[in-house]
């Protein structure tokens, strides 16, 4: 293992040497420090690597995002507080936590912790091939299966959109879905389809149908404020004989809530 000058320069160096802790994105995780003098009244702030941040080169204040400014608890020497992992964030992430006396001293106490992010199960998987349903709001669209719903305001606008990267469904006949869910509702797979929970056999629930483009399939919707407090489900699906269970694919369900 490398030995780093005994300076803060040595929490920037790049190495494969710092372990690294597996998260969820989007998962609370308690945060304890042991304080062998505990120093109150104090000061915290916590700060983490951006979405882009690349790994590979030192950490600089640029690629930082200040988080949060926490109230630890403090019992029997420990301060505790809880975090939550940005949902926005896959891989290899740094969360800088700094811990300061609020007195004439200012002595500050800085400690770093690597993590590995991984993305969150989904709610409603589909069939884990190579056929993907990516959203997001006002043109910026992710992938990752959410563990819990996604929500947009009205005056957004919410895009979705059904893609094969690898191409291994390109020119197939698919479906994009989606409905309306009511208050509380927890959707069931399809009689016979345990990775279908909309139906393409239901005009209601299809949004598009089309041979699938390289490019993906997407739809744009504008919010308004008439949808309020309402959820919808989208899905995917393409009927292809190459698909692992001999007759369809489909995506992850995305669920989406329309808040104020």
């Amino acid at each position: 293992m490398p030995l780093y000058p005994r300076t803060y320069a040595g929490l920037d160096q790049v190495s494969p040497d710092w372990p690294t802790t597996s998260v969820d994105a989007g998962e609370t995780i308690s945060i304890d420090f042991y304080a062998t003098a505990p120093h109150d009244p104090s000061v915290w702030g916590v700060w983490m690597t951006k979405p882009a941040w690349n790994p590979n080169m030192p950490l600089t204040w640029d690629q930082m995002e200040f988080l949060e400014r926490p109230s630890p608890v403090l019992a029997s020497s420990h301060y505790t507080f809880d975090l939550t992992i940005p949902s926005d964030r896959n891989g290899h992430h740094l969360l800088w936590i700094a811990w300061q006396r609020d007195d004439p001293a200012g002595e500050v106490f800085i400690s770093t912790s690597d993590l590995d992010i991984q993305a969150p199960d989904a709610q409603y998987p589909g069939t884990e091939e190579d056929f993907i349903l990516s959203r997001g709001a006002n043109g910026v669209l992710s992938s990752t299966p959410p563990a819990d719903e996604k929500s947009v305001a009205p005056g957004n606008t919410w895009t979705v959109e059904i893609s094969s990267p690898n191409g291994d469904f390109v020119g197939q006949p698919c479906f994009l879905l989606a409905r309306g869910m009511a208050p509380g509702e927890v959707l069931t797979s399809l009689p016979g389809y345990s990775n279908i929970y909309l139906s393409p056999g239901n005009t209601q629930h299809i949004v598009q149908t089309c041979s699938l483009p390289n490019a993906g399939a997407s739809v744009t919707y504008n919010i308004p404020n008439s949808v309020v407090g309402r959820r919808f489900a989208f899905q995917g699906a393409v009927s292809s004989i190459s698909a692992l269970s001999g007759s369809y694919a489909s995506t992850d369900v995305h669920v989406l809530t329309i808040i104020p």
